[in-house]
């Protein structure tokens, strides 16, 4: 949603991209999850939290 609503603030400081936003406002962890045919784990990085977005 704050593309569309600050762009403008995103474009300022380096954060019109995902990745780059995700590295300010996200914290990410990684762990290990069963693979889809069931034959063994593999590790996967998500997005835990959310912080230090604007109200």
């Amino acid at each position: 949603m704050m593309r569309y609503l600050e762009y403008d603030f995103l474009r300022d400081h380096g954060l019109q991209h995902f990745d780059n936003w995700v590295a300010v406002f996200g914290d990410q962890k990684t762990d290990w999850e069963l693979k889809p045919a069931g034959n063994g784990f593999k590790e996967r990085t998500r997005i835990a939290n959310y912080t230090g977005l604007p109200v």
